[in-house]
């Protein structure tokens, strides 16, 4: 483990980590995304997907007064180039979804195998509705109701991008698809947020909203 990773897992001030993790077998490269080719997942390639998240999830289980919440990054932007927003039309979307549902399903099956009670196993997805209105395939859609998973974080940035106001709405639409999907919507975790001055105009202005965003947060008892 690399010292600064260990730094992070260590300080007993935090009782959580989130961790985005790749595995070797699919992305050794760090380039090129074998996890979304649904032809990759050969009994052997899913085996030793399988199996790298059961050794880091036996590795992380020592730390017992810890929680670790195993993810990826943004799946909407993953499948859809980095362009879920703005290039809806991703022509390899469709083919990616299927690959990157099984590549959720090995993850799952690791980290359960490792039987470590403090490793938790997340789906991160950063889309919630111009896909779903442009009749798109989403990772909220078409890949959580079909992975067993401890928790569903979102990237809200499709939200709060808007208001504070909408993403407290859109984190109803959430938990109910959740519920309609047999999931617990109790489950949602807000995966990322952020606020850039440039962006907002000011400092102050960024502080302002991460407050507002972090106050809906708080009100609707996010974990």
């Amino acid at each position: 483990m690399r010292p600064d990773f260990n730094a992070i897992i260590t300080d007993p001030k935090f009782s959580t980590v989130i961790i985005t993790a790749y595995d070797w077998t699919s992305f050794a490269d760090c380039t090129t995304q074998n996890f979304l080719d649904s032809t990759f997942y050969t009994p052997s390639n899913t085996a030793a997907i399988e199996l790298e998240f059961t050794n880091l999830a036996n590795y992380l289980k020592q730390f017992t007064t810890k929680t670790f919440i195993i993810t990826n990054w943004e799946g909407d932007n993953a499948v859809y180039g980095g362009a879920a927003y703005s290039d809806p039309n991703y022509p390899q979307a469709p083919a990616n979804i299927v690959g990157f549902k099984k590549w959720m399903l090995a993850r799952s099956a690791g980290i359960s195998a490792a039987n470590a009670s403090n490793v938790k196993f997340g789906i991160e997805f950063c889309n919630i509705h111009s896909l779903e209105n442009l009749g798109k395939p989403s990772i909220l859609n078409n890949v959580i109701p079909y992975v067993n998973a401890d928790y569903f974080l979102y990237s809200a940035y499709e939200s709060f991008n808007v208001s504070a106001n909408q993403l407290a709405t859109d984190i109803d639409f959430v938990r109910s698809k959740l519920t309609g999907f047999g999931k617990n919507p109790n489950a949602l975790l807000i995966g990322e947020m952020g606020f850039s001055k440039n962006d907002w105009g000011s400092a102050i202005n960024a502080a302002d909203s991460l407050q507002k965003t972090i106050n809906v947060v708080v009100q609707k008892q996010i974990p």
